[in-house]
């Protein structure tokens, strides 16, 4: 399948198509919807995520802990998809907030 041909396929379908063990799901705010509607599509596949400030801090924290102990490798082949993760990688920046908790607040 090429790129071109993903693009085109609902998120359904690449799940099924991929075999996605679990396929997980921005659920804050208006993403609630398609979460609803995936996990109907996909029954016990589908695991909703909601962004807020606390979860958002810790998914930083646990992405920056797989890059750093070197565990984050990109089996992708050098398309344009991939190029476009690292553009969009690059960009990203994070702060580490003050206070007992320490949290990152990050964005692109």
């Amino acid at each position: 399948m090429s790129t071109g041909d993903i693009r085109a396929l609902p998120i359904g379908a690449l799940a099924q198509a991929w075999n996605c063990q679990y396929v997980v799901v921005d659920s804050t705010g208006v993403g609630a919807g398609l979460a609803s509607f995936l996990s109907k599509a996909l029954p016990n596949r589908v695991i909703p995520y909601v962004f807020g400030y606390k979860s958002k801090s810790e998914l930083g924290f646990g992405f920056l802990a797989v890059i750093d102990s070197g565990r984050f490798h990109d089996y992708a082949d050098d398309d344009e998809l991939k190029v476009q993760f690292y553009r969009e990688a690059s960009a990203c920046q994070y702060v580490i907030r003050e206070g007992a908790g320490k949290t990152m607040s990050w964005s692109v």
